[in-house]
């Protein structure tokens, strides 16, 4: 697929939708600051008698000049009018069952899956966002179809403008009226979907709303709420996969990414279920913009600081509605890939960075009496442990001091989640080092047959025809005895799919697991972490996966295959290279589909005698003022011995830890004399086994 356009030419449309040919969905263009109306060369409107009204609209999307275009008037009430473009009208790309459906959605009702189904969007978006600008003072909205003048081809243009708002018209130099703009052509041609253009219809009006209560706002809040829109109308919206499928990303970047689009407006439907629509309307009425303007309104509504709400979003991203912080029952999300995942022990080399309201996940299992410390390098990383297996948060308040010791990981839960994420206090990103020590654990092992193909390049195949679904299956041989550990796949969208473990014979009967996986990540791998016990007495499993709406990723040039597929409405399957796609100029099916199957084994290769390397954390608290007493936390294992230097080099206090205790070192700043330290620089020089090995600095204020 083509790249959007750049922001340097779509700087002038507000919120444009632009709609791709295929699978990916819409996603808008930047905002523009307030045109003021002394910068521009003013053109003033010209009355033209006519029997069509005129309005002024784009020559292009991408550029400032205006042309003036006849409009039918098809639909007129005291709120507002539709206007359809003559020649729009005349080619029969837009009939009067397309304007009556978006009269009826705009003014009267909207769907399943809207917050109150019985008001149409104008009215639950000036409910939840606030009024519109009304420049003309008349209280009208107009809604003009027009086809976008976007150089769109058939069947060679990979993307078109499907709607957008358009500053210029809160200006002299436009109609000086409310207007949103939707796309005739290709979006409502040939088997139209009305419920997508009023999705963008949502998103354009909130673009509008807010650029009348507050036009500097910044892009990814603005562009965040328009996303919120269509999901509270119970229209077609953007997954939220695109941005879940890697969460170590700024939240308030935004670079017209597809991502970005569903990263932002994920945070803003997470922030009205956890607080509500008189938070979102506040905030588009504050006058403060960004981080400033979250901050403000969380002040006026509850006592919530704008990072423990990233944090608390975060968390729910992983739990999901299992919680009081989560999203409930109503929107069900795919979890957040793992960025890394630990099963080898110790892991002493684990150093990460996690970027700013960004989140960065780690997956620690497979072994037992875990022992886990965090040290930032630098910036103070947030950390939150959860268990991965009851989605409950773990109390490790002293993680990053004394380390965290779990004895129940393995033998209570087997499942740990370290969730990294910096605060907005971080400019850029937040380094930090984890060590993990535990008993056991494993070697992995993957089996592949789809190549190394990028998802951009894959092919997807349908798993259904619209009626029934089929089943897709790659064959794996695997030693006897190992465990499995997951299931990773390609699809093309986030529609559910079911899993089946197939032992030995690739028959109904033969099933040892199966499961559905409501949302899985769309057009990137998804792992499926398969439950521990499950029993394979066979050196060879079929994995399957079978859906009604979901296509799986397949790569044509890996020739040698091991793939199968059950077509609809069969109950056998057949090689996949029995099988043909397309019409004229079919191809045989010789390729792999993109499934792929890990075991794991217990690890024998490493010493059980290694221990966590030697660290120690900072000062706490530094500075310590006199009288207080200071500690410093060492990793536990070691004799270690702690001397106190200042800036001249003379010791002047020291003292020790025994192998067999592992609590911090303590000092009430008293010297070995008995006489209180001075004020000052200290220099704290710890040795293990005799050799000095990690110094660490501590300010004394008296």
């Amino acid at each position: 697929m083509k790249h959007f356009p750049s922001a340097a030419l779509l700087q002038f449309l507000l919120g444009a939708s632009i709609h791709a040919q295929g699978p990916v969905p819409l996603c808008g263009l930047p905002e523009i600051s307030r045109i003021q109306e002394t910068e521009i060369n003013v053109l003033q409107r010209r009355v033209i008698p006519s029997e069509y009204p005129k309005f002024k609209i784009r020559e292009h999307y991408d550029k400032n000049t205006l042309i003036e275009v006849d409009f039918l008037l098809l639909h007129d009430d005291e709120d507002f009018s539709i206007y359809v473009e003559k020649a729009e009208w005349d080619s029969q790309r837009v009939d009067s069952l397309i304007v009556t459906e978006l009269a009826a959605a705009f003014k009267e009702h909207t769907f399943s899956g809207s917050i109150d189904s019985s008001r149409g969007i104008k009215d639950i978006a000036e409910g939840v966002f606030g009024q519109p600008p009304d420049i003309d003072h008349n209280g009208k909205v107009f809604l003009l179809l027009i086809d976008v003048r976007d150089d769109f081809i058939p069947d060679s243009s990979d993307t078109y403008i499907a709607g957008y708002f358009d500053p210029l018209d809160q200006s002299l130099q436009g109609n000086r009226a409310d207007i949103i703009y939707l796309d005739t052509y290709p979006a409502l041609m040939n088997g139209y979907d009305t419920q997508f253009t009023l999705s963008i219809l949502a998103h354009e009006y909130q673009h509008l709303i807010h650029y009348g209560q507050d036009p500097q706002e910044e892009l990814w809040i603005n562009e965040g709420l328009s996303e919120l829109a269509p999901v509270l109308m119970g229209l077609p919206h953007r997954d939220f996969t695109s941005y879940l499928a890697n969460t170590n990303v700024r939240l308030d970047r935004f670079e017209n990414e597809l991502a970005d689009y569903a990263r932002c407006g994920l945070f803003f439907l997470y922030s009205w279920v956890q607080l509500g629509t008189s938070f979102i309307r506040e905030l588009v009425q504050q006058d403060d913009t960004g981080i400033e303007g979250i901050e403000n309104t969380l002040t006026r509504h509850n006592d919530l600081s704008f990072d423990s709400l990233v944090l608390n979003w975060h968390r729910a991203n992983f739990i999901q509605g299992q919680d009081k912080l989560g999203y409930g029952s109503k929107y069900v999300i795919p979890q957040p890939a793992m960025h890394d995942r630990i099963i080898t022990f110790p892991e002493e080399d684990f150093h990460r960075e996690v970027e700013r309201l960004g989140a960065h996940w780690t997956l620690i299992t497979g072994g037992q009496n875990l022992f886990l410390y965090c040290e930032n390098r630098g910036s103070d990383p947030i950390i939150s442990l959860i268990n991965g297996d009851t989605k409950e948060f773990i109390d490790a308040s002293g993680l990053q001091l004394a380390g965290y010791s779990d004895p129940g990981f393995g033998s209570v839960y087997d499942n740990l989640v370290v969730l990294g994420m910096s605060s907005s206090k971080v400019l850029s990103a937040a380094p930090f080092n984890l060590y993990v020590e535990a008993e056991g654990g494993f070697s992995e092992t993957t089996l592949s047959y789809d190549g190394d193909e990028k998802p951009e390049d894959v092919t997807f195949i349908s798993l259904h025809d619209g009626v029934e679904r089929g089943e897709a299956a790659v064959s794996y041989r695997i030693p006897l005895g190992v465990e499995l550990a997951d299931i990773r796949f390609m699809l093309l969208s986030s529609d559910s799919v079911e899993i089946s473990l197939y032992q030995g014979i690739l028959e109904s009967g033969h099933v040892v697991y199966r499961d559905t996986l409501s949302v899985p990540i769309r057009r990137a791998w998804t792992t499926y972490s398969l439950p521990r016990g499950i029993h394979i007495n066979s050196e060879v499993l079929y994995v399957g996966l079978s859906s009604w709406e979901n296509a799986l990723a397949y790569n044509e040039h890996i020739t040698t295959s091991y793939s199968y597929y059950r077509p609809p409405g069969e109950t056998g399957f057949s090689p996949l290279y029995n099988f043909e796609i397309g019409g004229e100029n079919s191809k045989r099916l010789a390729g792999n589909w993109s499934m792929r199957l890990s075991y794991i084994v217990p690890d024998t290769s490493g010493s059980r005698e290694l221990k966590i390397p030697l660290f120690a954390s900072p000062f706490y608290p530094n500075p310590v003022r006199g009288g207080e007493i200071v500690q410093l936390s060492i990793s536990p294992g070691y004799a270690a011995e702690v001397r106190f230097y200042n800036l001249l080099g003379r010791e002047v206090y020291r003292t020790d830890r025994p192998m067999d205790q592992t609590g911090p070192i303590f000092w009430n700043g008293i010297m070995s004399n008995g006489i209180p330290a001075p004020s000052g620089m200290y220099i704290a020089r710890i040795s293990a086994g005799g050799k000095i090995a990690l110094s660490r600095r501590l300010v004394l204020i008296r």
